[in-house]
This record gives structure tokens, C-alpha cells and sequence, in this order.
């Protein structure tokens, strides 16, 4: 395999591997770099495991038991994918994060 500049780049190990380049700043040079953030296998496989642990099959569970495995769940996958540039890119937990904890407030106050 042969990574080039604004070449396609390669999923490997649930994350996207590509080699690009930084934008010029304050006169400085474009510095080449490999940056990586979570491939779209690897996002999809997430919000499909968000949905089972979401599901209408878990809805006889209490609310607090389906909030913590959701939220292990995101802890562990932002563990995996913490290592990586996913500036402009979609991040699971970011989207997801705020909703649990939101589902979590709401049930709160009940």
C-alpha cells in the first residue's frame, strides 16, 4: 500500500488511515501527517450497538441500567478512538454523549 497525499487512504483496525497535509499558518509550511479517525464500518457497527442497547425489547429494564450500558459502551469505544484527528469528521460519542446524559436529566426530574 502506498500512502500519498490526498490519495484515498486505507481503513485498518476500525480506524481511517489517511495521509494529509496542514493548512499553512502564520507563514509556516505545509507539514505532511497520517491523521486517522474512526472509519464508517467502525461508526455504523457503534450506532447499531447503540440501537440494541436502546432497543423496545430493553424497554421493562430501568431507565438507569440502559443509561449505564449505553454510556460504557461510548466510555469504551472514545477509549479506543481517542488517538486520532477526527477534526471535520463526525464523532460518535460527541453526538451521543450529550444524549444519554440528557436521557438521563429527563428521567431524573420525573
Amino acid at each position: 500500500m502506498h500512502l500519498q497525499v490526498g490519495g484515498e487512504g486505507l481503513d485498518f483496525l476500525g480506524l481511517h488511515h489517511r495521509w494529509v497535509t496542514s493548512r499553512p499558518h502564520g507563514g509556516r509550511r505545509p507539514i505532511a501527517f497520517l491523521a486517522r479517525w474512526p472509519s464508517d464500518r467502525a461508526v455504523q457497527h457503534a450506532r447499531d450497538r447503540i440501537r440494541g442497547l436502546t432497543d423496545r425489547r430493553r424497554l421493562l429494564l430501568p431507565v438507569k441500567v440502559i443509561v449505564e450500558d449505553v454510556n460504557a459502551f461510548l466510555r469504551a469505544w472514545g477509549a479506543y478512538f481517542r488517538f486520532g484527528n477526527s477534526g471535520g469528521h463526525a464523532s460518535l460519542p460527541y453526538a451521543t454523549a450529550s444524549s444519554s446524559d440528557d436521557l438521563t436529566l429527563h428521567y431524573h426530574r420525573m
